[in-house]
């Protein structure tokens, strides 16, 4: 046996384990996960609207959950959360009233939940705004602070909810995958 076959053998065991360690170190990165919810208008929404009485569509919650880590996460949403005053609002700040949080379980459509969001990945939830309007007493404005409330692996995260911004969802649809839904 020369030195030459002993050097190949060693350099053979070391290319290997060093290419099982950087393997696993690849796969055992965090997931970066980004969270967008905003309201989509009814004139917006062609596949998520929901047809009611009159042929008019509702509004639409939209949560958008993107992975551009490597590993795995897993995503459940809980509900909505928002601050609600108890009667006409220019009348409850003359008179003290603070307003309170309220939170409501969301029944979103899109993936089933919990999901398993893969690294490179995005998916997309759309919740009928009908409960929540009844709620408030009128349509979700940003006045009401609303809040998507998920968790994130073992993280739970309130996301924002913006409103309809045309450059915003088209930022979204660009970014997204098509037929993600």
């Amino acid at each position: 046996m020369g030195a030459t076959t002993i050097i190949a053998a060693y350099a053979a065991v070391v290319s290997t384990a060093s290419f099982i360690v950087a393997l696993r170190a690849y796969r055992t990165t965090d997931p970066r996960v980004s969270i967008d919810a905003f309201v989509v208008p009814a004139s917006k929404v062609v596949p998520a609207g929901k047809v009611v009485l009159g042929g008019k569509r509702e509004d639409v919650l939209r949560v958008v959950v993107s992975n551009s880590g490597r590993s795995d996460t897993t995503v459940n949403i809980d509900g909505l959360t928002f601050l609600r005053t108890p009667g006409f609002e220019p009348a409850d700040k003359l008179l003290g009233f603070k307003r309170r949080s309220r939170f409501m379980p969301l029944a979103p459509t899109g993936p089933n939940l919990p999901h398993r969001l893969r690294g490179h990945d995005t998916a997309t939830w759309d919740a009928d705004l009908d409960r929540i309007n009844w709620d408030l007493d009128h349509e979700l404005r940003p006045s009401d602070e609303a809040a998507v409330v998920l968790h994130v692996g073992a993280r739970r995260r309130l996301v924002r909810v913006r409103h309809y911004e045309p450059a915003y969802l088209l930022e979204i649809k660009r970014r997204a995958p098509s037929g993600d839904h």
